[in-house]
């Protein structure tokens, strides 16, 4: 199974493509288990935003920010603009370490 690792804030996440995962999600992160599972069958045009997604997901809840459930559109901006090099630089070693297939 190919997989990569990404290191968010001293956390190493696996990210992998999961074949037994169901149809209805196109990727699930579990902070839990620091993994993120993407669906076998990402479109071309899925690919890229799932895992940004995701990542997203996974940038949140490496930075403590699970249980917050309020957030103002400047906290969120902001942490975007901290982080947006990063999280592109995760999906970039995602892409080029995955090496999917894509479906068209």
């Amino acid at each position: 199974m190919k997989k990569a690792i990404i290191e968010i804030n001293s956390i190493k996440w696996e990210v992998f493509i999961d074949k037994s995962m169901s149809s209805d999600y196109l990727g699930i992160t579990s902070d839990n288990e620091y993994t993120i599972k993407l669906n076998p069958n990402l479109s071309k045009q899925a690919f890229k935003p799932t895992i940004i997604h995701e990542l997203g997901h996974a940038f949140l809840y490496s930075f403590g920010f699970k249980f917050k459930k309020e957030f103002t559109d400047e906290d969120l901006c902001e942490f975007i603009a901290m982080n947006i090099e990063q999280i592109l630089n995760c999906y970039k070693k995602i892409e080029r370490e995955l090496k999917v297939e894509n479906n068209e």
